[in-house]
C-alpha cells in the first residue's frame, strides 16, 4: 500500500500490526514523523548531534506506540534497550 504524497511509507506497516491500528487516522503518520523530526532538529540545532543516539528509545516509542498500544510499545522499547551492546568507555 502506498501512502499519499508526503506521507512516510515506512510507517504504513503499523496499520496492519493489530486490528485496532487499522482505524487510526492517516494524519497520524504526519504527526509521528513531525514529532520525531522536531526532536532530532532541536538536538542538532543545540549542537547535540553526538547525543542523538540517547534519544533512540523515545523516538522508537513515538513511532510505534500508536500502532502497538502504549504498554506493548514500552515492552518493545525495553527489549531494544536490553539487546543493545553496552557503550564503550571513553578511553577504549
Amino acid at each position: 500500500m502506498r501512502g499519499a504524497p508526503g506521507q512516510p511509507i515506512f510507517l504504513e506497516e503499523g496499520y496492519r500490526y493489530r486490528p485496532q491500528s487499522a482505524a487510526l487516522p492517516r494524519l497520524w503518520l504526519r504527526a509521528i514523523t513531525g514529532a520525531i523530526f522536531e526532536i532530532i532538529q532541536r538536538r542538532i540545532a543545540a549542537g547535540e548531534l553526538a547525543t542523538l543516539g540517547a534519544y533512540r528509545p523515545q523516538l522508537t516509542y513515538i513511532a510505534i506506540a500508536p500502532f502497538t498500544g502504549p504498554q506493548e510499545a514500552i515492552e518493545l522499547v525495553g527489549e531494544l534497550i536490553a539487546s543493545e551492546p553496552a557503550p564503550l568507555a571513553p578511553d577504549q
